[in-house]
């Protein structure tokens, strides 16, 4: 057991969905946030995602009623492996709300305590609204 930092907040999604969303994933997707400065990479529970795959990704979000940011930063980040952590991590919250998530998430490596950027769709496995 570590202690982790979790921040969330809820978005709700107006009129410019897209362009509200690809603000937040360009912000966190920006270059320099992996542990040898290289650009950032995205990933799900599937793989690591290309631009091309991000870009789907933002095209479901922007008619959802609203989406989740979330920041997670557990105390030993720099010992763990991040993209495994965030994984069991999601793994662990599907299964506590019975419905599989829709997510992208990115590392950030650039501060002194490194953490993980996620963004979750708000609508779960059925498609219905979350709140």
């Amino acid at each position: 057991m570590q202690r982790v930092v979790v921040k969330i907040r809820v978005v709700k999604i107006n009129g410019n969905g897209k362009e509200l969303i690809n603000k937040h994933i360009n912000y966190i997707t920006r270059s320099g946030v992996e542990k040898d400065g290289s650009p950032a990479t995205i990933f799900n529970e599937k793989s690591e995602l290309s631009k091309e795959d991000l870009n789907k990704f933002v095209d479901k979000c922007q008619h959802d009623r609203h989406t989740f940011r979330l920041i997670i930063s557990p105390e030993d980040a720099e010992y763990l492996n991040l993209k495994t952590y965030t994984e069991k991590w999601f793994d662990r919250m599907e299964r506590d709300m019975n419905t599989r998530l829709q997510w992208v998430a990115v590392n950030h490596h650039n501060t002194d305590n490194p953490h993980t950027h996620l963004f979750i769709r708000g609508v779960n496995d059925k498609g219905k609204d979350w709140l």
